[in-house]
């Protein structure tokens, strides 16, 4: 698992996230325009509800983080590491 580490990366995955919930959406509701059923939409989105969920779980382990430790967060110099 990739690790936030900085302010920066967390706020540019929440914003990640929410494109990618976004597109998925999208692409059901193209999908069903379509004419595929759910049983052919669902195996033609997991490779992105497995991105999204990795996602999900980097900001959860961020947040717990920052949350239960109080530390202070690492300067974005990080960021070019």
């Amino acid at each position: 698992m990739t690790y936030l580490r900085t302010e920066n990366e967390y706020q540019m995955t929440l914003k990640l996230l929410e494109l990618c919930k976004k597109s998925i959406n999208q692409d059901k509701i193209n999908m069903r325009e379509l004419g595929l059923s759910d049983e052919q939409i669902e195996p033609a989105i997991q490779p992105s509800l497995c991105f999204t969920a990795k996602l999900e779980e980097e900001i959860e382990e961020y947040e717990k983080a920052h949350k239960e430790t109080d530390l202070c967060l690492v300067p974005d110099i990080l960021d070019n590491v």
